[in-house]
């Protein structure tokens, strides 16, 4: 049974899932709606899963560590792992997890990862805190994978939404994700249209979706003609991804802040020498935090 813990302040309620404490619905009091996807076969049954300790995919879902060899599956196993506490309270809600001994067959390190969800004024913060416990260096990627409810506008298109990166500089590349779901290494420069915006197709959803680099720590999903946009925000983004199951009929678009790349494909995965890993010394700590926003649009 994954039980559902529910917050609340004066503009939002929230649910959160125990399991993997994975965001479930944020609605507005103001105007009853709800902004987050609410899960279907047909396209995706998540929500909102956090990654850890990777993200995206492994070349044939093995890597190398030391002298052996682990299978994990992708965006790691936190979405399935089962919290030892949760405090919900309020606009508040604290979730703890640490290692088992399912986890360390395909993870070799002792942590802990704390995560707390927060009710604002304009929707919710998440902040993972990711420990570790060990005695030796821990290597990991952390992610985000928020699934929004679309359209955004009743009887719009995903050709009247777009994407907008106000941070964006001159220097944005493509992630370029190939038929397995892995890295292909290249990187090609990315132009973006005035305003620092890409309008959505579903061509661009054919194979996988758009990752990008150097686009800052904030992306938007606006639609033309919306009251309301969303706003996804995380110091400290690598890689951002937008991904939608290709059927013209999904009514849901992920907004993706990672710490972290899939495998490069071809290239045998050790995970120290990982493209785009993360270290943490013994009993250290590090926090990776985003803020979800539905925001008004300007007259």
């Amino acid at each position: 049974m994954n039980t559902m813990y529910t917050i609340a302040n004066a503009h939002y309620t929230a649910k959160i899932a125990a399991k993997g404490a994975e965001l479930k619905s944020l609605v507005s009091l103001s105007d009853g709606k709800e902004h987050i996807f609410q899960g279907d076969v047909r396209f995706w049954e998540d929500s909102a899963p956090l990654l850890f300790p990777i993200c995206g995919k492994l070349n044939d879902n093995r890597y190398a560590y030391g002298d052996k060899e682990y299978e994990m599956f992708i965006h790691g196993f936190l979405m399935s792992l089962v919290p030892t506490d949760v405090v919900a309270e309020g606009d508040l809600a604290v979730f703890h997890f640490a290692d088992t001994e399912e986890t360390y067959k395909q993870y070799p390190f002792h942590f802990a990862l704390t995560v707390t969800f927060t009710l604002t004024e304009n929707g919710v913060n998440c902040a993972i805190v990711v420990e570790n416990r060990d005695e030796k260096k821990m290597y990991y990627s952390i992610g985000a994978h928020p699934g929004f409810s679309t359209p955004l506008r009743e009887g719009a298109t995903l050709e009247d939404h777009y994407l907008r990166f106000p941070e964006a500089t001159d220097d944005v590349h493509s992630i370029i994700i190939d038929n397995a779901g892995l890295f292909s290494g290249e990187t090609p420069a990315r132009t973006l249209e005035e305003g620092k915006i890409i309008r959505l197709s579903r061509s661009q959803f054919i194979i996988d979706g758009i990752f990008l680099n150097g686009v800052g720590d904030v992306i938007e999903l606006h639609c033309d003609g919306a009251e309301k946009f969303v706003r996804v925000s995380c110091p400290g983004t690598e890689v951002v991804g937008v991904w939608r199951d290709y059927d013209e009929e999904a009514n849901m678009m992920c907004l993706e802040p990672w710490r972290g790349y899939p495998s490069i494909s071809g290239q045998k995965d050790e995970l120290e020498k990982k493209f785009g890993i993360h270290m943490l010394e013994s009993k250290e700590n590090v926090t990776f935090a985003f803020d979800i926003e539905i925001l008004p649009e300007q007259a």
